[in-house]
């Protein structure tokens, strides 16, 4: 479906922003994009302009990891690294894609910690936070 969509698209495409240089290939092969038309935007400079860049207040100490969403993501060996090393895992994801196969991959991990309920402003206070920011996407 999202191929399709990008097909249909394609003429009203000024630029597509991967978030990397290794990127631009994978994007150019993989949904068949004009490469004159990508260009990448480090993930940092793509949070300029949001006014809620700082932590929460009391939420400055904490070393945790952060991660979210729910399109292509494999958490599973995230989870695995983080339950091993006992690290603090924090998931934004939304409650309905915290399908029951979800819940049993995390439940295992009383260290992680899934947060359903946060607004936008509140997932970046949590990123503005946190020690790492990590985004476990499939391969492929």
């Amino acid at each position: 479906m999202q191929r399709w969509l990008l097909k249909l698209a394609s003429r009203l495409l000024r630029e597509v922003q991967p978030h990397s240089r290794e990127e631009i290939e994978i994007y150019a092969e993989a949904f068949g994009i004009d490469r004159t038309i990508l260009r990448d935007v480090p993930w940092s400079t793509s949070m300029l302009g949001h006014e809620h860049l700082a932590p929460a207040p009391g939420n400055t100490k904490e070393l945790f990891i952060l991660t979210g969403g729910h399109s292509f993501r494999d958490y599973r060996p995230l989870l695995e690294a983080a339950g091993e090393l006992g690290l603090t895992l924090k998931i934004g994801i939304s409650r309905g894609a915290q399908t029951a196969s979800f819940s049993d991959m995390v439940k295992p991990y009383p260290n992680v910690q899934v947060h359903g309920d946060w607004s936008n402003a509140q997932y970046f206070q949590q990123m503005a936070a946190c020690t790492v920011y990590a985004l476990p996407i499939s391969q492929g």
